[in-house]
């Protein structure tokens, strides 16, 4: 699991393909309780992140995504959609050829001013607590055996991400007393942290093809794509994100259309197209974290065929995880259950999303492509292609595409949520969480401008409810 430890947080380290999902997402999240975080109220907050963030539109040039686009169209499915469902080039968070993240966008601006102290490579151990209770401050980990205190004078915002802020909560006594009490820990709040873990879940199908206009062009190294890059900054695939930001929305339900009308959809398809003997090939399989035996499989085809992952993301998942504490020691990590495919409705919709892919390569366009049957040892003993397999195949290969959400929930019930819509603690409203754990729902897209928006309206909320104190007139 990645956690963005670093200025600007994931939008540091994240693919740069912007999805802010539908208003219907936001408008579920206000049906749940959530009064004010309906889509006509976070519309304007996604203005504002959309006005302070530079993104460039891309659309690829590579083979890979013509064929793609050809393919969708001979199904039926709009290749350059601007709706909801379809195919269509995701905005991506660059400018000029580099990442443009939350940190450049929002600190960088800023960085000399008086009221801001940004303190780097310390870690927030705990929060810091009077003896009845109010919260104080926060302690940070001044160096390998001592720790400081950092006291505030308002409230504690915690933005430590969907992992780590259920994690320094527990620590400090906020959370489910069952898991506290075996711990040792005093139970200062009673309330479900940790709980709700969601996150978009990817399954990669390989494919292994030949594009005869483009496998027999001479393979450009990773050197000449820095000298390209270093030379403009555009040109050279460094400067983008290769295909990965032509994306599909579709629902499984409807195996004709792939589209089902008055529900949002349930499934996004992601590619990434590798020329024969593609120097990125390897960098990219290690970030997908494939065993060894695999990799070298994938590579080997390589040499002389071009491949294709398409990666099938369910969008909306039924299966709901943890976050626990493994000790009270700050620094060990704690227990990260995300419970992929615990649900029966998610692997039927993995199943069919299968389908879909199966489909593509019954296009004249994609005919020349085939899956990859890996040999997973441990799957033999179902048939290759069959659903029971790709059940088998799906629990192997299962992974996060890292939009970790849900474990601080907002909600208008302390007994099923952690944060109220103003996204203060039930019971310590002195602190409030501002990440992507608030989330109640995940959302029909990628989380990173979702939670500027959510960090956008936070600040709105914070002004007016000091406001209210200060200029309350009588």
């Amino acid at each position: 699991m990645a956690k963005g430890k670093v200025l600007g947080g994931s939008s540091t380290i994240n693919t740069m393909a912007l999805r802010i999902g539908a208003p219907e997402d936001y408008d579920h999240w206000a049906e749940l309780g959530n009064e004010g975080w309906n889509w006509l109220n976070v519309t304007k907050y996604f203005d504002k992140v959309d006005e302070t963030i530079k993104t460039t539109d891309y659309t690829s040039t590579s083979p890979f995504r013509n064929v793609l686009g050809k393919a969708v169209e001979e199904l039926g499915i709009d290749p350059n959609s601007c709706g909801g469902y379809g195919y269509k080039d995701a905005p991506i968070q660059t400018y000029e050829g580099q990442r443009y993240s939350q940190a450049k966008a929002y600190l960088s601006p800023i960085k000399d001013r008086k009221n801001l102290c940004v303190v780097t490579e310390k870690i927030v151990t705990g929060l810091w607590f009077t003896q009845n209770g109010t919260i104080q401050g926060v302690t940070i980990n001044d160096s390998p055996t001592t720790s400081k205190r950092i006291k505030s004078t308002k409230e504690v915002i915690l933005s430590a991400g969907a992992i780590n802020t259920p994690k320094l909560l527990m620590l400090s006594g906020i959370g489910p007393r069952g898991q506290l009490q075996k711990l040792g820990i005093p139970t200062k709040v009673n309330l479900p942290v940790g709980q709700n873990f969601m996150d978009h879940m990817v399954i990669p199908i390989m494919l292994q093809g030949i594009m005869p206009d483009l496998d027999f062009e001479e393979p450009v190294t990773l050197k000449d794509q820095i000298d390209i890059y270093c030379s403009n900054k555009t040109g050279s695939d460094l400067s983008t994100i290769g295909i990965s930001n032509y994306q599909g929305y579709i629902n499984t339900g409807n195996s004709i259309t792939w589209s089902v009308p008055n529900q949002l959809p349930n499934v996004e398809l992601l590619h990434y197209g590798f020329n024969p003997q593609e120097p990125i090939l390897n960098i990219t399989l290690n970030r997908f974290g494939f065993m060894d035996d695999y990799q070298n499989q994938l590579k080997k085809i390589n040499t002389n065929r071009s491949l294709l992952i398409i990666l099938i993301n369910i969008l909306h998942p039924k299966s709901r995880g943890s976050i626990e504490l493994e000790d009270t020691h700050p620094l060990t990590p704690p227990k990260i259950n995300p419970n992929f495919l615990s649900h029966p409705d998610d692997i039927k919709t993995i199943l069919q999303g299968v389908q879909f892919v199966e489909r593509l390569l019954q296009t004249w366009s994609l005919s020349g492509f085939s899956i990859i049957d890996l040999g997973l040892s441990h799957c033999s003993q179902f048939e290759f292609g069959t659903p029971t397999y790709w059940e088998c195949y799906s629990r192997t290969f299962a992974m996060s595409i890292f939009h970790a959400s849900g474990t601080c929930k907002m909600g208008n019930d302390s007994s099923q949520s952690v944060v109220n819509p103003r996204l203060q603690i039930w019971g310590q409203p002195k602190i409030r969480v501002v990440d992507s754990s608030i989330m109640p729902e995940l959302i029909t897209g990628h989380t990173n401008f979702p939670v500027g928006m959510i960090a956008e309206k936070a600040a709105d909320i914070i002004k007016e409810d000091y406001q209210k104190l200060t200029f309350k007139v009588v």
